[in-house]
């Protein structure tokens, strides 16, 4: 991933800090100065944790960019947001039912929480239309704020 590519950026130790980040635009440009992961090699990995202030940048290349991620939480975060509808809400429908279906018993049993029983996942892999829109505000990552 080159600098141009929108790179994820994060601001180490926020994981610390209580609250939500401040608004995109006014935070200062010492904060944005050096926060950026770029470039990466092809296959790299960011480990960060979970809590910590991170967020994409404007893609400036001709490229779609994809941003395969996995996220996890201890046993006793996930007890305390499991099911609240929070974004890090680790019990979010995230895993279509005919997937779900083809996992062994135990990982049937450890999933069973994060299974679409909507079926719009399911619907969207069968119409190739797997980018579902997220209820997340993207106005915090518009180009504006750069």
């Amino acid at each position: 991933m080159s600098c141009a590519d929108g790179p994820t950026r994060v601001l180490p130790g926020t994981q610390h800090i209580p609250g939500m980040p401040p608004v995109l635009t006014m935070e200062p440009t010492s904060i944005k100065e050096g926060t950026l992961l770029c470039p990466l090699p092809a296959g790299a990995a960011i480990v960060r944790d979970l809590r910590a202030w991170h967020g994409g940048t404007p893609n400036g290349s001709d490229r779609t960019r994809y941003l395969p991620n996995a996220e996890f939480v201890s046993k006793a975060y996930g007890m305390l947001t499991c099911g609240t509808g929070v974004i890090l809400d680790p019990c979010s429908p995230v895993l279509p039912k005919t997937l779900h279906e083809r996992l062994s018993p135990h990982g049937r049993a450890v999933s069973e929480g994060i299974v679409d029983a909507s079926g719009t996942l399911d619907a969207a892999s069968k119409e190739d239309d797997w980018m579902i829109e997220a209820p997340i505000d993207f106005s915090r990552h518009s180009a504006e704020a750069y």
